[in-house]
């Protein structure tokens, strides 16, 4: 890899697992989870460590999905497409990098028409990209729960709650930054043909 006429190594690994337990039949529990890791860069070596899973590749609504903090964290900052967005200003142009996650679920089909699903995340940075001495690993927990209406066969309206209480890692230890609680809703609705 050359950037600006130099030779960059490049040292970066990414492990993903989706697991899926199916409802028996006449039950109404279904379980998955997902569980992964992504290298991230040290800015303290000459080898670019850092890995990026694709940007649609979603493990949580908010973690993972949406930029957050007021440091480049989970190191992805060569997937933006622009350096005038920033936190405050994108959406949904995220994606997994310098963490290790799991994420269990479990989906409750209420009847025909009617699922609840239930995601719980914890995830921890796997370097520590701003080198500050006493910046924790921890990203935090995400709670995300999701109502899905299936009104007739091939058509679902999701609607979807994810609540992100940030771990230490958001403060980068003596830069104290913000670390506040993260609320989002989204609703989709989709078609199958």
């Amino acid at each position: 890899l050359q950037l600006a006429g130099n030779d960059i190594n490049v040292n970066a690994y990414g492990i993903a697992a989706d697991l899926l337990f199916p409802a028996a039949e006449g039950e109404k529990w279904e379980f998955g989870g997902k569980l992964g890791m992504a290298s991230g860069d040290n800015p303290n070596t000459s080898v670019y460590e850092g890995y990026q899973f694709d940007k649609n590749y979603d493990v949580a609504m908010l973690l993972f999905n949406h930029r957050m903090g007021q440091a480049d964290f989970l190191t992805t900052r060569m997937i933006h497409p622009s350096s005038s967005l920033t936190v405050g200003n994108s959406a949904d142009d995220e994606a997994v990098g310098n963490a290790v996650y799991v994420a269990p679920s479990a989906k409750y089909a209420w009847n025909d028409k009617l699922d609840i699903k239930s995601t719980l995340i914890f995830a921890q940075l796997v370097t520590n990209p701003t080198l500050s001495l006493d910046t924790s690993k921890d990203l935090g927990t995400e709670l995300d729960i999701e109502l899905i209406y299936k009104p007739r066969e091939r058509v679902i309206w999701s609607n979807e709650l994810g609540v992100l209480l940030p771990g230490k890692a958001w403060k980068d230890g003596a830069s104290n930054f913000d670390n506040k609680t993260n609320i989002g809703f989204t609703t989709k609705a989709a078609i199958t043909f």
